[in-house]
Order: structure tokens, then sequence, then C-alpha cells
């Protein structure tokens, strides 16, 4: 059986009076007290808008996810909480056909549920989960100064480098693709820019650069004069893997074979020169 609650004003109780003893002669329950799946009748008038406690009651019923049929009584306008609803304007003619099917309506399976609305409680619920929140934040945070600051945690320095490297390595792979090879893909290529992913743009742009210049791509210095060189071309590594690129690149510069070992000139005779 449909129940409804009748919320209104005391200045409309003779209307109220007679919306109740039309849904009553339709067997319909009628009771002012907020009770679960009931729809809540609100008569919306000058002086309902400004009574608080009818104010309240919709507050309720909004918090209770409760169908609210807004009925009106003069050309009040619907107080906030409910102004998104369609109301039926009683103001100039009465109608318990319209009212009965609306509620008939409300009380189908068809009827949509009742939308969030931002009450009071709701608000005071959201600044609360708030601040919950941030107190959870503050807390992960100032974990993660006292880890990092006082005990000295960090991540795995061997595996962060490595992972560093392969993605960086990976990344080549894709960009390089896309690179010119030749005098005419080098004056095309800022075609070829908007068909890179953003993040690799910069990148791409930069390589090409410098493999346009005569260079190439993956540079590695193979002579004593491109070991010179060589600070230019870590821009377009990771810094994570600079010093060891440039220790890599030392080692094979001492030991490559085109650094000729020039040896150190001596004003004394040795045995080998003496006639």
């Amino acid at each position: 059986m449909t129940v409804v609650t009748l919320a209104y004003a005391e200045a409309d109780h003779k209307f109220a009076m007679r919306i109740r003893g039309d849904l009553e002669a339709k067997s319909i329950q009628v009771t002012d007290d907020l009770a679960d799946n009931t729809v809540v009748i609100a008569i919306i008038s000058a002086t309902s808008i400004k009574s608080p406690v009818m104010i309240d009651i919709l507050n309720r019923a909004s918090d209770q996810y409760l169908h609210i049929l807004p009925i009106l009584a003069d050309n009040s306008p619907l107080p906030r909480v409910i102004d998104h609803l369609q109301a039926l304007d009683f103001s100039q003619t009465y109608s318990d056909k319209d009212l009965l099917d609306r509620l008939t309506y409300l009380t189908s399976p068809d009827a949509p549920r009742p939308i969030t609305v931002l009450t009071p409680q709701k608000r005071k619920e959201n600044v609360q989960s708030s601040v919950f929140y941030v107190i959870i934040a503050l807390g992960i945070f100032l974990m993660g100064i006292i880890g990092v600051g006082v005990f000295g945690l960090q991540a795995p320095e061997e595996e962060y480098y490595g992972i560093e490297t392969q993605v960086y390595l990976t990344q080549r792979v894709f960009i390089d693709q896309a690179l010119p090879r030749g005098t005419e893909d080098a004056v095309m290529f800022e075609a070829t820019i908007p068909h890179i992913p953003t993040k690799a743009r910069m990148e791409a742009i930069g390589t090409a650069t410098w493999i346009a210049s005569g260079q190439d791509g993956t540079f590695v210095p193979r002579s004593t004069e491109q070991a010179t060189q060589f600070p230019a071309t870590l821009v377009h590594l990771s810094t994570h893997v600079h010093e060891r690129v440039m220790a890599t690149v030392t080692q094979f510069a001492l030991t490559s074979m085109a650094i000729t070992p020039t040896p150190t000139p001596s004003s004394e005779p040795t045995p080998e020169s003496t006639p």
C-alpha cells in the first residue's frame, strides 16, 4: 500500500486537509512523519518556504532518497533543495486526478531514482571525508620524508638505473623508425612530428637534428677527436646514466686503437741513441 508523508506549513492546513481527504478516499495512507519508502508531498507556499521545519523535512527526505512531489499553492519558487523537481501547479486550479496520476508514477518501478542533493548533512559528510583523506595524505607524506631523510630509504640504485636505461632504449626503438635518414627525409621531417607521441617529440626532434648534422643517431666516440667532443652528445641520454656512459667511453678511449700514445720528449740521451 502506498504511504504518503504530507509536509506543509500551518498556514496551508486547510489545503493540506483537502489533499489528505482525496488520498485517503483512494485508500492511500497519509502520515505527517518521514518513513522509509514513502512519497513526500510538499505544499509550497510563501509561508512554507520560510519555515525552518519545512526546509528541514525536505532536507531529511533528500538525505533518505525519498521521492518528493512539490505542489504549488501559490506562485512561490521552489526551495533550493528541490528546485530540480517538476511541481504540480495547483495555485489556480486543483486537480485530484493529476495528483493521483503523479503519485502512481512515483510509486511505480518506472520512476527514476531520486538524485543526490547537496543538503547540510551531505555537506558535513563531504567535509569529514575531505579531512580524513587529507590526514591520510599528510601521514603518507611524513612517512616518506622520515623514511628518506632519517632512515635513508631509497630505491635500489642498480635496479633503478637498469630499468631507466631499458626504458630509454625502448623509446629509441620506436623513435628511430620516424627519424630522417637522408636529405629529403630531413626536409620533410617536420610533417612527421605530429605522428610521434607527445612525450617523445622533443627527443625525436633533438635526435633528428643531430642525425641531419651528419652524426650517427646513437653516437659512440671512435677517435680522439670524437672523444673530446663527446660531452655534447650527453643531452640525448637519460641523466641517470650519464656518469656510467662517460666512464664507459673514457675506458673505451683509453683502449682504442684510434688513440695513438704520444711519447714524452726527453732532453737526456738514452743508451739507444748514444752512438
